[in-house]
């Protein structure tokens, strides 16, 4: 519930908060035996907007940031990828964002669409 006065806004609930719990080992599932893994640099992109949706991605450690860019050259941000979210399904056959890697050594698994 949030709060309107004129010059304050009060949330009475965190309006956002994204907290993990300590990694645990994962039990090996059949996807894990198609994943190719790939370490990136900062800034690498992973893919761009409005190209064929090839494979789908999980971050396996590390930060990636899904955005859109603007005809000016400015991107929104739109959301950050954390170790354990998946990622890149499109619509239509098509990614819809682009996403880059934040830091080093960030690493994805990636699942070919055709495959899954």
């Amino acid at each position: 519930m949030i709060i309107r006065n004129s010059s304050v806004i009060r949330a009475a609930e965190p309006i956002w908060m994204h907290q993990r719990e300590p990694a645990r080992q994962r039990p090996s599932q059949p996807l894990d035996s198609l994943a190719v893994r790939l370490e990136c640099g900062r800034g690498q992109v992973i893919y761009k907007e409005d190209t064929p949706v090839e494979y789908w991605y999980r971050v396996e450690c590390g930060v990636a940031r899904r955005f859109s860019a603007k005809s000016d050259g400015r991107r929104q941000i739109v959301d950050l990828l954390l170790p354990g979210d998946a990622f890149g399904f499109g619509v239509r056959g098509k990614h819809h964002f682009a996403v880059e890697a934040v830091i080093d050594g960030t690493v994805l698994a990636l699942y070919p669409r055709s495959r899954v």
